[in-house]
């Protein structure tokens, strides 16, 4: 079971990590001619991926997320990557996962934009 709950932390971290890379990479030019300006987009960005994951986890929305709620999430993200359903997870359902995260991720920032 520890070894379930931090492989799926990492994934979970992992696909934040690279969702902000992603807006790093995307923003440097912007961040050259304005650091500023960078930072600040940044930084909101990183609290709306910080929204995202909490109201994900926070299911009877009293916001707080109880260990039973984060590991009802982290078996959900399991079983959601564990696509040939073998109770193991390859690399391959990682990244397709990561894929799949990205994506709801990115909908979600792009439908709460203007908040």
């Amino acid at each position: 079971m520890k070894k379930l709950f931090v492989v799926l932390s990492a994934l979970t971290l992992s696909t934040a990590v690279s969702a902000c890379s992603d807006h790093h990479e995307e923003n440097m030019g912007q961040r050259d001619m304005n650091s500023n300006q960078g930072e600040i987009e940044h930084r909101e960005h990183m609290n709306k991926m910080t929204e995202y994951y909490f109201n994900k986890m926070d299911t009877n929305h009293d916001g707080y997320v109880s260990k039973k709620e984060y590991d009802v999430y982290m078996r959900k993200m399991f079983k959601q990557a564990d696509t040939n359903h073998d109770g193991m997870l390859t690399l391959e359902e990682i990244k397709a996962q990561k894929m799949r995260e990205k994506e709801e991720m990115k909908s979600y920032m792009e439908s709460n934009q203007n908040r």
